[in-house]
């Protein structure tokens, strides 16, 4: 018995029952087709017989329930609009993770979905696909968003080619002393990358990020190059930018000393001898096969040795420390009697010959105790650079910073020479390979940067010398106008020589950096505290302070291009690698923030500093500098 839509409920009853026979009966009587009892004929009497007494109708109701559920309490289904926004979700998340369009296409994620939701059907590439315009948009119209509410904004730009042999560009943009965002790659095709070829090219980003008004613009960081350099030369002269902070990147700078170093005369050799044995592992594969034995042996796990490459920062420490962290290791392979019985053979396989040949030069120079002292001495040479390098690749890098780095560098140049212990170290060499190299990669821009640092107004401070004021004077002359340039020439003095109403010796600025908050932080605060009271300096310290000191973002981007277009990808076109980079990217500094924005709504621990331990100390600095992020963002 069925119940059809729009019927009544008794509707179908009459089927399971035959006329009866009156047998002296008044009323009219049936018989049951199922069961054969007899009863009068009345359709509820009837209905109330099958469902309560009737076995047969019973057992047989059940078997088609089992045979064929009902819709709506069997299958599973979901609208048009869920499975739309199912869809548009899991495109999201590709995108976000930088996994192929591919990803759902597989049985066993689609088998893991459908456990989920029977119902639900996952996207194949080409719905994924689907989605990257409109989420682009999404997040293109969140970053600028918050682009324009910031009074200021720094500039980054880079060239570099993709796994497609692509001839592109990419620019980022900074707040200043906040986030960084990725905002667009472009294909710049058979054009070359001069000066004023790069300008015509990012302008029209620049146009769709400042509109027509680019006094917004704060500075634009760039690479060392030539180019980049006549490209500021260039931008400088143009009234629209004029006003602009040009600043080069400090990474690349001293990425170019390390090459300076490693280039001379000295040097040279030691590396090429790393170099050698470098590659050698890198292509014999039983001699790294034996070699790992014997690192097992001395430490108890393999180490790994790094490849130099002059244009990859921090690459040649990495090299010379690999190789000098091996020499144990090393130099048990270069007495394996296994190693030493193979250089002995007569009659080799010919894809063996080179690695026979090379194996002699390799243990030689293992052997070697002159090349072993010297990798140790160039080792000392480069790590304060290396330690200057990871310092001016991080975040929110200031230009208060740049001198003092490299004066670091020679300071511990010099510590290492009063120790006399490695006097075979020409320092006066190093010392001019940094001086030339130092006047080359800084500006007026730094000095004044450096100057404008509190500390540096105290008179036993030694770094400061006449030339660091000099041309922070300079600075001040060549960027401020005429009338302008009187006050704040007034003002800088004043704040030189720590008198005045505003910058005597009780003034908050010369006051020390709370314990939590970074040197460089407490800087800007003070003159973001001056500024408020107008003082015409403090407006050219903060934009000064707030230009970024790298060109790292640019670098991350280029990375990050390079993991979403490899070689697996590599029919991506340039605009789809930008949009799903932007997307990438630019979706983990936005989750930052929203983190950051959150942390202060929680609750405190109701603990004094005092008695708070170690981990809960350390968490609220990292909650106070998430804190710093987002207010100096919005």
């Amino acid at each position: 018995m069925t119940n059809k839509g729009g019927r009544p409920k008794l509707h179908g009853v009459d089927e399971y029952f035959l006329p009866a026979p009156g047998n002296g009966f008044a009323v009219n009587r049936v018989t049951c087709n199922l069961c054969s009892k007899s009863m009068a004929k009345h359709t509820s009497k009837q209905l109330r017989h099958l469902r309560t007494q009737c076995k047969p109708y019973q057992d047989l109701h059940e078997a088609m329930h089992a045979r064929q559920p009902l819709i709506d309490s069997k299958l599973k289904s979901i609208s048009k609009s869920s499975k739309h926004a199912l869809d548009r979700q899991a495109a999201i998340a590709t995108f976000t993770s930088g996994k192929p369009y591919s990803l759902y296409e597989d049985s066993e994620t689609v088998k893991l979905l459908q456990m989920l939701n029977p119902a639900y059907k996952p996207p194949d590439g080409n719905r994924i696909a689907s989605f990257l315009d409109p989420v682009y948009q999404e997040y293109r119209q969140r970053v600028k968003d918050l682009l324009d509410e910031a009074p200021y904004l720094n500039v980054i730009v880079d060239a570099s080619e993709d796994i497609s042999s692509n001839r592109i560009m990419n620019i980022s943009i900074e707040i200043p002393n906040s986030v960084a965002f990725y905002w667009t790659t472009i294909d710049t095709n058979d054009r070359d990358h001069a000066a004023l070829t790069t300008l015509s090219l990012i302008k029209p980003a620049l146009v769709d990020i400042f509109g027509d008004d680019f006094s917004r613009m704060n500075a634009l960081c760039t690479d060392t190059c030539s180019t980049m350099r006549k490209l500021h030369r260039e931008m400088k002269a143009l009234p629209e930018f004029s006003h602009c902070l040009y600043v080069l990147c400090d990474s690349h700078g001293l990425q170019l000393l390390v090459k300076d170093i490693v280039e001379s005369t000295q040097w040279m050799p030691v590396l090429g001898k790393a170099n050698l044995l470098i590659n050698f592992f890198k292509k014999a594969k039983l001699q790294l096969s034996r070699l790992r034995v014997h690192q097992q042996g001395c430490y108890a796990h393999r180490k790994a040795f790094i490849t130099a490459a002059i244009t990859r920062w921090g690459t040649q420490l990495g090299a010379v420390k690999s190789v000098f962290d091996n020499k144990e290791a090393l130099r048990a392979f270069a007495r394996d009697p296994v190693v030493l019985n193979g250089m002995k053979k007569t009659i080799v396989k010919e894809e063996d010959q080179d690695t026979q040949s090379s194996l002699k030069q390799v243990i030689s120079c293992i052997n070697d105790i002159e090349f072993w002292t010297n990798l140790e001495m160039l080792f000392k040479i480069l790590q304060p650079i290396g330690a200057a390098q990871a310092s001016s690749e991080r975040d929110r890098a200031s230009l208060s910073e740049v001198i003092p780095r490299w004066l670091s560098i020679q300071a511990s140049w010099d510590a290492l020479e009063a120790a006399g212990q490695d006097p075979l170290i020409d320092y006066a060499e190093l010392k001019r390979l940094r001086k030339r190299r130092f006047d080359l990669q800084t500006d007026d821009i730094h000095y004044l940067a450096f100057a404008l640092d509190p500390a540096t107004t105290n008179p036993r401070h030694s770094a400061l010398t006449t030339d660091i004021v000099r041309r922070a004077h300079k600075f001040l002359e060549e960027n401020i106008s005429g009338e302008e340039y009187g006050l704040v020439f007034r003002e800088f003095c004043q704040f030189r020589a720590r008198e005045g109403s505003l910058f005597g010796p009780g003034s908050r600025m010369y006051k020390a950096a709370p314990e939590n908050t970074p040197h460089n932080q407490h800087i800007l605060d003070c003159w973001r505290y001056l500024h408020s009271m107008n003082i015409s300096l403090a407006a050219i310290a903060k934009r000064v302070l707030g230009a970024l000191a790298n060109s790292v973002p640019s670098e991350r981007s280029f990375s990050a291009t390079n993991y979403l277009h490899n070689r697996i990808r590599n029919r991506l076109t340039v605009n789809s690698t930008n949009k799903l980079t932007f997307i990438y990217m630019n979706s983990r500094v936005l989750r930052r923030l929203e983190t950051a924005r959150e942390t202060p709504r929680q609750a405190a621990n109701d603990q004094s500093w005092e008695s708070a331990d170690l981990d809960t100390l350390l968490k609220l600095e990292d909650d106070f500098q998430d804190c710093i992020v987002a207010a100096t963002s919005m």
